[in-house]
């Protein structure tokens, strides 16, 4: 996994690319090297995969970081949503500012990702659009519910 580092406000932006996977004690630490003592918001839009030994490491990493600051998640894709959601630890007790969500076309089945916006337990971005392609109806897909109410309910 690759990082970069800029300011939001009081706070780091960490964009995060790559997997998760076997370097993340040595990503992590060096995000550690980088931002200080700063609150951290994660910014996860090129996150392409997540495996087992990077779960580990990044649930230790996340615990680590929650001990003196706040953490939050933006652009998740669908498979940080899950990973969350089937092992709370990965995320701990951190906010989600929006995820991806799959709109599927109910006339020609085109796919399309949709940024879900969160704020003050309140999403945008749920309701269902035209398809750019034939004007059919974009609906959200069968996990846009249960990651909703993962991501609300927290």
């Amino acid at each position: 996994m690759k990082f970069k580092v800029s300011a939001v406000g009081d706070a780091a932006l960490v964009l995060l690319s790559g997997d998760i996977d076997s370097d993340i004690d040595d990503v992590t630490s060096a995000i550690d090297a980088a931002v200080g003592t700063k609150d951290l918001v994660f910014d996860c839009q090129d996150l392409r995969r997540i495996n087992s030994i990077g779960v580990k490491g990044w649930i230790g990493a996340v615990h680590r970081w929650s001990q003196a600051r706040t953490l939050a998640f933006r652009n998740c894709p669908h498979s940080f949503i899950d990973m969350s959601i089937m092992v709370p630890a990965f995320i701990g007790e951190s906010a989600i500012q929006s995820f991806h969500a799959t709109f599927k076309c109910d006339n020609c089945h085109r796919e399309a990702l949709t940024l879900i916006e969160i704020q003050d337990r309140k999403a945008t971005g749920t309701q269902p659009s035209v398809c750019g392609k034939c004007g059919g109806r974009m609906l959200p897909g069968v996990d846009l519910e249960s990651d909703l109410e993962f991501v609300l309910n927290r």
